[in-house]
């Protein structure tokens, strides 16, 4: 896996790509409001570094692809997020992935990582937990 790295933002006139994923369902609505800050303090470091971040954990907070919780919903949200996913590596975009405390996937990344990689010639992929994260964040700024 690759470290994260700034890009100019006289690079190209649309920004660099980059795609994150992370967990979004827990066991709490606490828990599940900590994974969505958390993929916000990741988008706010790729737009430090002169990213463009995609993600989807605030439009599934808001309802954008129904409830979470109905299967059916969760599939079509899961397909969405997958074919951004693809778009993103299309574009030579990056993939960020937040794995769970534990350091594995939850079930939604693994599906968006497999759909990332799946692309042609796909951007580089760096893969951390939070931890690990908040160590690349301090390094470029303070939490």
């Amino acid at each position: 896996m690759t470290q994260p790295t700034e890009r100019p933002h006289s690079q190209a006139p649309m920004r660099g790509l980059v795609y994150i994923a992370g967990p979004y369902a827990a066991p709490t609505p606490e828990e599940r409001a900590e994974n969505v800050r958390r993929i916000g303090v990741l988008s706010r470091l790729a737009l430090g570094l002169g990213l463009t971040p995609v993600t989807v954990h605030a439009a599934i907070d808001a309802g954008h692809f129904g409830q979470d919780s109905n299967p059916v919903d969760r599939k079509r949200g899961l397909d969405a997020a997958c074919t951004l996913a693809q778009w993103v590596a299309k574009s030579g975009g990056d993939l960020w992935v937040l794995t769970r405390d534990d350091g594995f996937l939850s079930p939604g990344c693994v599906m968006e990582t497999y759909a990332f990689q799946l692309t042609p010639s796909p951007g580089p992929v760096v893969s951390r937990t939070w931890a690990e994260w908040c160590e690349i964040i301090a390094s470029v700024r303070p939490c």
